[in-house]
């Protein structure tokens, strides 16, 4: 599915998460970022970057994978669980995490904001 296509979606998150941008690739798929994702208090920063790639196949293939900003483990002396590299996206180093949504995936009730949301459970659980 195109960034254009998915103009719904990205407005919901922009009105969820404030500054949302997407950038399609050659390939169909589209990058989302969002600047300021809000943490869970447990943390000591409030919020950070967070993007997924969502495949040019989507809603019928859910998303899978987040990336970060790579120094965000320093705020907690630790590294992030389930690190699987850093990654250049857009001239910027991302953490890529493996972060699957583990449950069912209905295309017709689960969208893009309810992968999103699922991200608070990661970063409860890597706190």
């Amino acid at each position: 599915m195109s960034c254009e296509q998915l103009s719904e979606e990205l407005e919901q998150l922009r009105g969820t998460y404030g500054e949302v941008t997407a950038e399609e690739e050659s390939s169909g798929d589209c990058w989302i970022r969002i600047a300021r994702y809000p943490l869970p208090q447990v943390w000591p920063v409030e919020s950070c970057r967070v993007a997924l790639r969502v495949s040019v196949q989507y809603p019928l293939a859910k998303p899978d994978l987040v990336y970060t900003d790579p120094s965000l483990g320093a705020s907690i002396g630790k590294q992030l669980p389930n690190i699987m590299g850093i990654e250049q996206l857009r001239g910027e180093d991302w953490a890529k995490i493996s972060w699957h949504w583990n449950g069912p995936w209905d295309p017709t009730k689960r969208h893009l904001s309810t992968f999103v949301r699922s991200l608070r459970t990661y970063f409860t659980q890597a706190r």
